[in-house]
């Protein structure tokens, strides 16, 4: 019979490539050494015609008014 113990996590860590928060979160990772799948993210927020128009758009591309 298996253990809880015996059991390793499998963990996805969803982090921006270059962001101070997401280098924390692989710094505590690492401190206790825990195994880990680094997904890059890139968070768009606006477009150059939405910036130009202060508008902003959602990961889709599609407008928020």
């Amino acid at each position: 019979m298996m253990k809880m113990s015996d059991l390793t996590p499998v963990i996805t860590a969803y982090l921006k490539p270059v962001c101070g928060w997401s280098n924390g979160v692989r710094a505590v990772l690492g401190k206790y050494e825990l195994v880990y799948e680094d997904k890059d993210i890139i968070c768009l927020l606006y477009t150059s015609d939405a910036a130009d128009e202060r508008s902003s758009v959602d990961l889709g591309g599609r407008r928020i008014i």
